[in-house]
């Protein structure tokens, strides 16, 4: 009877080191996967700060394209002007020249021939 206990008494110390054993190899699981998400989440983090500058960023840079763009356009209509006001001096210039006593209405007439 006695031995028969010991060697219960001998299976069940070692069923517990056996458990013991089991857990501990557990928690070390668990912390290395805990370590691993702290990691992932400060990267997540590190991320979430970079959109949001490359989201600054890129609404300046928005900004400037638009202002950019108004001022092709008024530089586009500048030009335009300008264009016209020199053909408009140059017209002038020839006909001052070329008809010093035609008015613009007889220049008109004697260039379409009538």
């Amino acid at each position: 009877d006695k031995e028969q206990m010991v060697s219960d008494y001998s299976s069940v110390t070692n069923n517990l080191m056996t458990i013991s054993r089991q857990l501990a190899e557990t928690v070390e699981r668990s912390k290395l996967t805990v370590d691993s998400l702290e990691g992932t989440s400060k990267t997540v983090d590190e991320l979430g700060d970079e959109y949001k500058m490359m989201g600054g960023v890129i609404g300046q840079s928005r900004k400037l394209i638009t202002k950019y763009a108004r001022r092709e356009f008024t530089d586009k209509v500048l030009i335009a002007f300008a264009l016209a006001f020199f053909f408009a001096v140059v017209l002038y210039i020839l006909r001052k020249r070329l008809f010093p006593s035609f008015g613009p209405i007889e220049v008109i007439l004697y260039l379409l021939g009538l």
